[in-house]
């Protein structure tokens, strides 16, 4: 299966009305673990897992009250299904870096919404209109995803 088409597909879901936690994995192949029934994700480079990363972390400090803002990564070190940030001889630092990036890149967003967060049901429709955004964002996102 492709990777990136997974990461449109699961940024494409519409934010619900609860408490939601994200979870990204920066890959995943469990071939040693499931022979031939196994799953496997191609394509799952380092620069799109930041991108999910980066786009996850979004929807979190828009949506989640500070200190209740998770974002959980499966499985940080599963080495038997390829999903771990560690480095390795092959990708070097590569997902740990692509993590710190995307961390970067949003740390204005949770510095401004840590400060001034408002749930999303105080404004009426604000929340309906930032889910139609992020939703369309991932749509239009596929081009970064499949370049």
């Amino acid at each position: 299966m492709s990777y990136p088409k997974l990461v449109e597909w699961a940024m494409s879901k519409r934010v619900p009305d609860f408490e939601w936690f994200r979870t990204v994995i920066p890959a995943w192949d469990n071939t040693p673990r499931r022979m031939e029934r196994a799953s496997m994700f191609l394509g799952a480079t380092p620069e799109v897992f930041g991108e999910w990363v980066e786009r996850a972390l979004h929807q979190t400090y828009l949506f989640n009250p500070p200190g209740r803002r998770f974002l959980f990564i499966n499985a940080w070190n599963e080495w038997c299904e390829g999903a771990y940030l560690e480095p390795d001889l092959h990708q070097g630092s590569a997902r740990l870096q692509a993590l710190q990036a995307a961390l970067a890149r949003t740390s204005t967003l949770a510095a401004e919404t840590a400060t001034n967060w408002c749930p999303p049901g105080a404004i009426p429709g604000l929340a309906d209109v930032a889910r139609d955004y992020l939703r369309a964002a991932a749509i239009l996102g596929r081009e970064a995803l499949h370049g």
